[in-house]
């Protein structure tokens, strides 16, 4: 990578820090304007989740990334910048356009920041709960066990499993 850079005139524009510890990635990312996550466009990489996009959205910042299945079923055109796979130029021309463009910025910052609360623990602890409650209360409804409306599974007896 090193050889590269140099080979490429980029010593000036693209620092190696080394190793660093979990405080000073924090403080990175804070310090950090645009979040940039480019990834291959392959069959793993459509079917994995990158956390970081969801890192730097919740720390209020403006995302480029690739055009993946996963994260675009999350976040919409209106959230995240989105690149072409495989395309270095695609991504420099996001960039450029989010530094231009502090509204564009703060537009996509918010909105990826209202569609992370619609995806928050709390929000999909409850859906989950819903969920198995429902399968549960159908499967002995069916079976003739009980007819109940209340809560099978409930958030004293879910803490309590784990």
């Amino acid at each position: 990578l090193i050889r590269q850079i140099n080979s490429l005139g980029l010593n000036e524009n693209i620092l190696l820090g080394g190793t660093v510890t979990l405080e000073e990635i924090n403080e990175l990312i804070k310090n950090s304007d645009i979040g940039i996550v480019p990834y291959v466009d392959n069959f793993y990489m459509n079917l994995a989740l990158s956390t970081k996009t969801l890192e730097y959205a919740a720390c209020g910042m403006p995302v480029v990334t690739t055009r993946l299945q996963t994260i675009m079923s999350i976040f919409d055109n209106n959230s995240i910048a989105y690149t072409y796979p495989d395309n270095p130029e695609d991504i420099a021309q996001n960039v450029i356009k989010l530094c231009l463009n502090p509204a564009l910025r703060r537009n996509l910052t918010e909105n990826a920041f209202k569609t992370l609360t619609g995806i928050s623990w709390r929000v999909m602890e409850t859906r989950y709960l819903n969920l198995i409650n429902s399968i549960i209360s159908s499967e002995m409804v069916e079976n003739k066990v009980v007819n109940t409306d209340k809560p099978i599974i409930g958030k004293k007896l879910y803490n309590k499993v784990l």
